[in-house]
């Protein structure tokens, strides 16, 4: 379902025919963008390995940190191209108790994991890498681009594609205009976008790393 044929179910289901629209469509576009991106950041709902741009990292030399791409929600794997393993994650409190100096330890060779909860949008390889390398990485994202002509289609699956609307309702009903607001309906709405997707407190991806921090089994029984 393209963005033209959700901005024509809308219409049909708010019965919004009338000239002019009470919602424009530049509103309308807007909203289910932004559905879209609610979605994802509730139900880690787009995971990529493959868009170079988001998921393959240059790591120069002696680099202590490098930025992620701000469309990452979470990061699942991490690959030092060159390495048969994969990155092992580590965190820093774990690191504080057991390697004194970890923070300037360096290598000559690959490193062996990276450190979560450190710098907010950055990756932090462990040890410092003194040869540049590169690093693949598997992620839960948001979508590359925001919709903008009628044949643009939601990256997400299209099962999810007419839940999209739900918060569309939301954010019409939620116009202060005489015609359009509607509290109760807007909160309905909500509702079923929070039964479709989840809430924004129990977003998937903050529950994946509270269960990676929190119950007593490591990444090789996690869950997936």
């Amino acid at each position: 379902m393209n963005l033209g044929v959700l901005i024509e179910q809308f219409r049909l289901l708010a019965d919004d025919d009338a000239q002019p629209a009470l919602w424009s469509d530049p509103e309308l576009i807007r909203w289910i963008n932004e559905a879209e991106v609610e979605a994802c950041r509730r139900a880690r709902l787009i995971v990529d390995s493959q868009t170079t741009a988001i998921c393959s990292l240059t790591s120069a030399i002696s680099a202590e940190f490098i930025v992620l791409d701000p469309r990452i929600i979470y990061l699942r794997r991490a690959e030092w191209v060159g390495r048969t393993l994969p990155l092992t994650p580590y965190d820093y409190r774990d690191l504080d108790r057991e390697e004194s100096g970890w923070r300037t330890r360096t290598i000559t060779s690959n490193p062996r994991g990276y450190i979560r909860n450190l710098d907010s949008g950055k990756f932090r390889p462990y040890p410092i890498c003194t040869v540049a390398g590169t690093i693949k990485l598997t992620v839960v994202r948001e979508p590359i681009a925001p919709m903008d002509t009628p044949e643009d289609i939601p990256e997400i699956g299209a099962r999810y594609h007419m839940a999209l609307l739900d918060w569309v309702f939301f954010r019409a009903y939620s116009k202060k205009d005489s015609q359009a607001f509607d509290p109760k309906l807007a909160a309905a709405h909500l509702e079923a976008f929070s039964a479709e997707f989840g809430t924004r407190e129990k977003a998937s991806a903050v529950e994946e790393e509270w269960q990676r921090l929190t119950l007593p089994f490591d990444d090789a029984y996690g869950s997936y």
